[in-house]
């Protein structure tokens, strides 16, 4: 074996290497970015800006608020079939794309209003 297929190799082997700590940084990245948004949702529901939750609860947080949300959306879909069967049941002609894309945009803000009005019912 020479020289330069010795080096050849450890070139080789050197990029294999970057590329792995590339992914390697890249998930990191990923998953703190992930972090910080739970951590700072989480302070902004519950007024503690300053403290940062224990992974587990904060991931138990994240679970309930994810079910609370699906609720909500879920209400909302039961809404839009009942406005639906309605318009169908007495003929009116409005679109309901125009409704439901409305309701899309609008769920986000209104999620916001639920949790104001959950933290103050609490």
């Amino acid at each position: 074996m020479t020289d330069t297929d010795s080096e050849m190799r450890h070139d080789g082997a050197q990029a294999t290497a970057d590329e792995q700590v590339a992914e390697i940084q890249a998930t990191f990245d990923l998953r703190w970015a992930a972090d910080m948004r739970a951590i700072k949702r989480w302070q902004a529901a519950t007024g503690r800006t300053l403290t940062w939750p224990d992974h587990s609860d904060l991931c138990v947080w994240l679970l309930q608020e994810l079910d609370i949300a699906e609720e909500y959306r879920q209400k909302i879909e039961e809404a839009l079939a009942g406005l639906e069967k309605a318009t169908r049941k007495y003929g009116i002609t409005k679109s309901l794309s125009d409704l439901s894309h409305l309701l899309t945009k609008a769920l986000p803000e209104a999620r916001k209003y639920l949790s104001k009005v959950e933290r103050i019912a609490s």
